[in-house]
């Protein structure tokens, strides 16, 4: 039994090496993303108008990932189950990317859901204590959220038919 329990463990440890630099990474720019918004916010309760975290004609909370996303997503994850090393190795790779683009897009729905729900002050509360204490919490959970926002669109309440049907296309 023991044996066993060694021989899991070694191989547990082994794919922890080869995705270890990836996730830290991935960590670092998502905490960084974190602590941007957390200043915006910060200067916003100072400054009526702060400039933009996003240029263009679209904001961030409307931004959606292409549904190409979910497709890679679910690639990845036949091929992690495939059998084979190398394929497995490229699956495990295209679906942290792919969570990755769905938990960028969860986040956004979050963010959209907070300033509704929200006032200022509660808003740079949540995001700080998402940020500091909660951002595994709130990355996996906007993974999961990006991915339902892929077929329920959950910000379409208060967004006019325009921008639905842009979005859809």
């Amino acid at each position: 039994l023991l044996d066993n329990c060694d021989e899991t463990a070694g191989a547990m440890l082994s794919v922890q090496r080869r995705f270890w630099p990836g996730l830290v990474a991935m960590g670092l720019l998502i905490h960084s993303a974190l602590f941007l918004t957390l200043g915006w916010l910060l200067a916003r309760l100072r400054m009526q108008q702060p400039a933009s975290l996003v240029s263009g004609s679209r904001s961030w909370e409307t931004w959606r990932a292409p549904f190409i996303a979910v497709w890679a997503l679910i690639a990845g994850l036949a091929a992690a189950i495939s059998g084979a090393e190398s394929l497995a190795l490229i699956g495990w790779n295209v679906v942290l990317l792919a969570g990755l683009v769905l938990a960028i897009q969860g986040l956004a729905v979050q963010s959209w859901l907070v300033r509704r729900m929200l006032p200022p002050t509660a808003r740079v509360l949540f995001w700080m204590l998402g940020a500091f204490f909660l951002a595994p919490l709130l990355v996996c959970g906007g993974a999961v959220i990006g991915l339902a926002d892929q077929w329920l669109n959950l910000r379409r309440i208060g967004m006019d038919d325009a921008a639905t049907h842009d979005d859809e296309t």
